[in-house]
């Protein structure tokens, strides 16, 4: 509930934040233990350079793997997300299950490919013996034990896309340390292990993958509560499927035009080893600042979905305006990074022969993060309102349409002398600014055509501030406190008695007592109080400086206030739930003898005077009668409906109407 409810209400700057962070570690994390990867078969006594080759020509496999657990994983990603934002569990656990029978049939043809067909695509790039035999037997075992990085994609999706992300994390990282440990005791051989050279680090990694895959089958059947689990889900459905990847064949293919790139590129560089190894190596340099794009790109999508499936217009905005801001901070970190330590990576990879033209990549290709940051946004926002379409164009502009005839023509100039392998690297930055433009008028269209036509009556349900205000014993105080925590909303009670005695000049302890009750037990008491020459009273001095306060944080930020006439002073605000909360008195009483350890009698005359008190303050100050259900959106009964009731019935009212959701 609590994971249902944040992915509606939370803000979404906030929100963005909380999910975005953790994959973001979670990819970097997994870009990092890459580039140690080669780091440690950089650094082996006998055949680096050869090893750091054959790791080069394998790579674009290991992309494919990738690529169609991870695109499988985005379209199971946004439906799910889609689906719960309509309150559908039951086609949740479908598509969930369906996603686990897509990733048997993926291992399948992994397992075939690593037995019959690894040896034919190596040779293909490439006729060195030595790099042939290496990059074979690292491919080989990566394919055979391929199920590890698959089934791990899968249950990552599925815990993003109920808002789980810090569990995804636990176990990439899980898996990324497993694996940086194991890469120097089985590459080198320490302790009883043997040396195994390229097989130890192909070894280190599928071992790290099948335990991060472990332990988020765990999490994701302990956690992912929403909707059911079982075999008897896993049973392929057609349409399910198809709805899968009209989402998640673009990333697929996204994905594996990066394979087909990175294949391509190698056989254009294949007159320059040297070269080729370069661009290899500076490939997951690339990958770990384009992989904090991907990683805010898998928090964008599901609160994009999810916003979508309820029809929010204001949530897919801010989701579409926070995820283009913080991505661009990400890529500008990512260029200053690569362009003031070059040195330093070519160092790490012990790059040899290759420095020269490694750093002159890092110099020039770096430029183009920006771009490429920004288009993969769009791609997250894209597959999120089922532009599966526009988000493939973006892909293949970028990775096959304009970077790879252009490389080509560079690399022409480069084998004639007339240019140096510089040249080649500026195809990068051609590329990703073209696409970013392209992706730009991609994205203004979407927005016309999937998010401005949202009815617009439904945004205006959407409430942003709640305000509780409470018989004493009832309850409230503690419903609002879960309230707040459950939505992500900052909670005002006490808290807020320093900013109102700060403006009203008064001690907060006077605040505390004087600011909710009146002075004495009666409505006269106001008229007895004692007066400035402006007519004012200490009360009403207490009672301008709270108004003022509780206006500004009404502007500033999504909040629960308790009490403190909260619901008269934000009156005019269109974005407010005011809720009354009442109770039963043997309820109260029970409740005041447990929290004062007073006795039955005392509770009552508690109860009765704080409640009269309030009462007379409200009446004063609002003209209104307090308690009265004609002032509130909801009054609940704590003793009828309890607690946790109380909790969920604000919440759903708080949100906006979703009864369109389902025709979309």
């Amino acid at each position: 509930m609590a994971e249902s409810n944040k992915m509606k209400a939370m803000p979404v700057r906030k929100l963005m934040m909380q999910m975005g962070i953790p994959m973001i570690l979670s990819m970097a994390l997994q870009a990092v233990y890459n580039i140690v990867d080669s780091a440690f078969v950089g650094n082996m006594k006998v055949g680096s350079e050869a090893a750091l080759n054959a790791l080069t020509l394998v790579f674009p496999v290991q992309m494919l793997m990738v690529a169609v657990g991870i695109g499988t994983g985005v379209g199971t990603n946004a439906l799910l997300a889609r689906t719960l934002g309509q309150g559908n569990s039951k086609k949740a656990a479908k598509v969930a299950g369906n996603s686990l029978f897509l990733g048997v049939i993926i291992y399948a043809v992994c397992l075939l490919f690593g037995i019959f067909g690894v040896k034919a695509y190596i040779s293909s790039q490439t006729v060195d013996p030595e790099v042939i035999a290496m990059g074979t037997s690292y491919l080989r075992i990566c394919c055979v034990i391929s199920f590890g990085i698959i089934f791990f994609s899968l249950f990552e999706k599925l815990l993003q896309a109920t808002g789980r992300s810090l569990y995804s994390t636990i176990g990439q990282v899980v898996g990324a340390v497993i694996n940086i440990i194991l890469d120097p005791i089985m590459i080198y051989g320490i302790g009883p292990v043997p040396e195994m050279g390229v097989e130890g680090a192909a070894y280190a990694t599928v071992i790290g993958q099948v335990v991060s895959a472990g332990l988020l089958f765990i999490f994701h059947i302990k956690l992912n509560k929403e909707f059911e689990h079982g075999a008897k889900y896993m049973k392929p459905d057609g349409r399910i499927i198809k709805e899968i990847y009209a989402i998640g064949l673009p990333a697929i293919i996204a994905q594996a035009l990066m394979s087909i790139m990175v294949y391509v590129m190698n056989l254009i560089l294949k007159f320059n080893s040297s070269a080729q190894t370069a661009y290899g190596l500076f490939y997951k340099v690339q990958q770990f600042v384009l992989f904090l794009a991907f990683g805010l790109r898998d928090a964008i999508t599901p609160i994009i979905a999810f916003a979508y499936g309820m029809g929010s217009k204001r949530r897919i905005k801010d989701g579409m305006k926070y995820g283009l801001i913080y991505t661009a901070v990400l890529m500008v970190f990512g260029i200053i990074i690569t362009e003031a330590f070059p040195n330093a990576f070519a160092t790490l990879f012990n790059a040899g022969s290759s420095r020269a033209y490694f750093i002159g990549a890092m110099r020039i290709i770096s430029i183009s993060f920006i771009f490429a940051g920004i288009n993969v946004a769009y791609q997250g926002i894209y597959q999120a309102l089922d532009g599966g379409l526009q988000s493939l164009v973006i892909s293949l502009l970028r990775q096959l349409v304009i970077i790879l005839p252009l490389a080509g023509i560079f690399s022409v100039f480069v084998r004639n002398g007339q240019a140096d392998v510089s040249l080649i690297w500026w195809a990068f930055p051609i590329t990703e600014l073209i696409a970013c433009l392209v992706g730009y008028v991609f994205l203004k269209k979407i927005r016309k055509n999937k998010v401005d036509c949202l009815n617009k009556e439904e945004e205006a349900m959407a409430k942003r501030i709640i305000t509780i205000s409470r018989e004493f014993g009832s309850g409230g105080r503690f419903i609002g406190e879960e309230v707040a925590k459950k939505l992500g909303m900052k909670y005002y009670d006490k808290d807020i008695i320093a900013q109102i005695a700060e403006q009203s000049g008064f001690s907060p302890e006077y605040i505390q007592e004087k600011a909710e009750l009146s002075p004495k037990k009666g409505l006269f008491s106001y008229a007895f109080a004692g007066r400035d020459i402006t007519g004012k009273s200490v009360e009403d001095m207490v009672y301008e400086a709270q108004r003022k306060v509780i206006l500004e944080i009404a502007e500033k930020e999504s909040c629960v206030i308790i009490g403190r006439n909260a619901d008269f002073i934000l009156k005019d605000r269109d974005d407010v739930l005011n809720v009354f909360i009442h109770g039963n008195m043997p309820e109260k009483v029970q409740r005041i003898c447990k929290l004062y350890k007073v006795t039955d009698a005392d509770a009552v005359k508690m109860i009765n005077d704080t409640d009269k008190r309030r009462r007379t303050n409200y009446n004063f100050y609002t003209e209104q009668k307090w308690g009265m259900a004609a002032n509130y959106t909801l009054a609940l009964n704590s003793s009828e409906l309890g607690y946790e009731m109380c909790q969920k019935i604000i919440m759903d009212c708080c949100l906006p109407s979703s009864c369109d959701a389902s025709k979309r």
